[in-house]
């Protein structure tokens, strides 16, 4: 005589507690994950930034210390091409172009593709000292994958003092910026297609002397964004005004010079501190 041994299936109530326990795991897990990758991504736009600041600075010492442009219009484009204006810089990076040079900004008439995206980057002047695409963009920026014309790719700008809009009145000359561990020279941008384009246009527009916002800045990173600063270092701003984060995530809810978004906004404080611009030709800061 034997015992027949007999498998033991698992009841409900186990089988909901194992389903539970997986539960609390995942809850544990999951933004933990979702952490990591975010601190990622971080990373290698901050990386980014700094790769293309050593970009701009090879730029400038091969250069006399002259300092690339930041105006990012169809008119810059041919400055560094015979028959431009020489007295301006060549831009550090292109609108979109076609094949043939063609410009394809504009959002109301043209369907840029990826490529001529990528051409923009490969014209500018900057292109010779890194020959990365990946440089320009931040992986946290998915705009790109959006059909044409909003498949914007660039996600940075250099800001309106550091652009040369006007070579009499701007700093053309790196040795011109003082302090530079304090003062960035790219931003990181976003583009609502509020205007005719279908890039991030011209500069980041942000004037000190008026005491304002204008143009917001990209919230990629958890209400932070990245900076590049002329020294060569890149880091990440954690914004801390409310107000700062609604105007840069939605800019129809304030008006941009309006003491309700800038009265007392530290980060716009901070922004202004950062801004390296011609004093002698535009005033000092105006804080509000």
């Amino acid at each position: 005589m034997y015992n027949r041994s007999r498998l033991r299936a698992f009841t409900l109530i186990e089988l909901l507690v194992v389903i539970a326990i997986i539960g609390i795991l995942l809850a544990i897990v999951i933004p933990a994950l979702n952490a990591a990758k975010k601190y990622a991504t971080s990373a290698a736009c901050l990386s980014n930034q700094k790769g293309l600041m050593r970009s701009y600075l090879l730029y400038v010492e091969e250069n006399d210390s002259g300092i690339p442009g930041g105006r990012i219009i169809p008119e810059a484009m041919y400055d560094s091409l015979p028959g431009g204006d020489p007295s301006y810089p060549p831009i550090w990076v292109w609108p979109p172009v076609d094949i043939n040079l063609n410009y394809v900004g504009t959002r109301d008439s043209d369907l840029p593709t990826i490529q001529d995206r990528y051409r923009g980057c490969e014209r500018g002047s900057l292109w010779a000292y890194n020959e990365s695409v990946d440089l320009y963009h931040c992986p946290a920026d998915k705009q790109y994958v959006q059909s044409s014309p909003r498949n914007r790719y660039r996600s940075f700008s250099i800001h309106r003092g550091l652009a040369v809009y006007n070579p009499t009145n701007d700093i053309t000359k790196y040795t011109e910026i003082s302090i530079p561990s304090s003062k960035y020279v790219f931003v990181e941008e976003t583009y609502d297609f509020i205007g005719n384009f279908n890039y991030n246009h011209n500069s980041w527009d942000f004037e000190p002397w008026e005491g304002d916002f204008h143009d917001p800045l990209a919230l990629f990173h958890n209400d932070s964004s990245t900076f590049g600063f002329a020294d060569g270092h890149s880091e990440k701003r954690k914004w801390r005004d409310e107000r700062t984060v609604e105007f840069f995530a939605d800019r129809t809810l304030y008006a941009y010079d309006s003491d309700e978004l800038c009265a007392g906004n530290v980060d716009l404080a901070w922004l202004q501190r950062g801004c390296a611009y011609n004093k002698d030709k535009y005033g000092p800061i105006v804080f509000r």
